[in-house]
C-alpha cells in the first residue's frame, strides 16, 4: 500500500509543480526553457508515478484486501483508499496506458512552440486526470468517490 501511495503523491506534487508552471507562463512571456520545462517534467513524473503505481497494483498478494483510512475534516466518513482484485484489474490499464501516453506526448509536443501551447497547463491537466482515475478506481468512500470523479472529468 505504501508504494500505492507513493505513485498517487508522485502524480499529485507533480500537478502541483506543472500548475505553477502553467501559471509563471501566463504572467511572464513565453520562453521556450518554460515550455521545455514543463514537457520534461510533466512526461516524466507523469511515466514514474504510472511506472510506480504499476509495480504497486503487481506487487503483494492479489487475492487481500489493502485499506487505508485517514480522517479528515469532512462530517462524514473519512478518507478510504483500498486496492482489491477489481480494483487492481482496473487500474492496470490506468497506469499501464498513463505511461505510454505521457512518454508519446512527451515526445511529439517536444518542438512545440511556447506562444502555440501553454505545455504547463497541458500536462497539470493531464495529471489531474491520471491523479483522477486512480483515487476513483481506489475510493472506498462515497464522499471521496464523488471528489475523485469531479477531479477526474475537469
Amino acid at each position: 500500500m505504501e508504494l500505492f501511495l507513493t505513485a498517487i503523491l508522485i502524480l499529485a506534487a507533480a500537478a502541483l509543480v506543472t500548475a505553477l508552471l502553467a501559471a509563471l507562463a501566463s504572467f511572464c512571456p513565453p520562453s521556450a526553457a518554460n515550455c521545455r520545462t514543463a514537457n520534461c517534467l510533466g512526461s516524466c513524473c507523469a511515466a514514474l508515478g504510472c511506472l510506480t503505481g504499476l509495480c504497486a497494483v503487481a506487487a503483494g498478494p492479489w487475492d487481500a484486501t489493502l485499506i487505508l483510512e485517514l480522517p479528515w475534516g469532512l462530517p462524514a466518513g473519512a478518507l478510504v483508499l483500498g486496492l482489491d482484485p477489481l480494483s487492481r484489474i482496473f487500474l492496470l490499464p490506468v497506469f499501464g496506458l498513463g505511461m505510454v501516453c505521457a512518454v508519446s506526448g512527451g515526445l511529439s509536443l517536444r518542438h512545440t512552440s511556447p506562444r502555440e501551447h501553454n505545455l504547463g497547463a497541458h500536462w497539470f491537466f493531464y495529471l489531474l486526470l491520471l491523479l483522477g482515475m486512480v483515487v476513483v478506481m481506489s475510493a472506498r468512500d462515497a464522499v471521496l468517490f464523488l471528489l475523485a470523479w469531479e477531479i477526474m472529468s475537469l
